[in-house]
């Protein structure tokens, strides 16, 4: 779960493995399904599976990111561009049962990903989000000078 100044988001896992979005207008403090709902996105049917949803403050063009395990060795990424969710990646090789994490500075070009391989080892990837036909690249290396400064 995650809050901007307008709006709580929060995405979860329901018992029939589908992926459900519950947002509030932090004015109102009603909750609503979300639109994420409507695409009926079935998760892995594991007991525990992977799932992040991230705020990319910085991205006008795709502000929200989720991340969700569709089967053992695959995550999906959707973003949502202009009020639409749109499948933007498939991951595959990457651990289901395994949790996923996004992160963004907020005044930062990069975006990153970490993701657990089917080796158990630890995966992070970047995107560069001032360009839009930019691709993910993996950090070869985890030390603080190898990954692109987001300043």
């Amino acid at each position: 779960m995650f809050s901007t100044s307008e709006l709580t988001l929060g995405t979860d896992i329901d018992k029939n493995h589908m992926v459900r979005q519950r947002t509030t207008n932090n004015a109102s403090q009603e909750w609503s399904d979300g639109s994420i709902n409507d695409l009926r996105l079935s998760a892995f049917e594991g007991d525990l599976v992977g799932l992040h949803a991230c705020w990319i403050e910085k991205d006008p063009q795709a502000p929200l990111r989720l991340w969700y395990a569709s089967d053992n060795a695959t995550f999906q990424e959707y973003v949502r561009k202009r009020n639409l969710w749109t499948r933007e990646k498939t991951w595959e090789g990457y651990s289901g049962a395994a949790g996923v994490s996004c992160y963004s500075t907020g005044e930062g070009d990069f975006i990153y990903v970490a993701l657990i391989n089917l080796d158990y080892e630890l995966e992070i990837w970047y995107q560069d989000i001032t360009n839009q036909q930019s691709e993910w690249e993996q950090c070869k290396d985890y030390s603080p000078t190898s990954i692109p400064d987001s300043s």
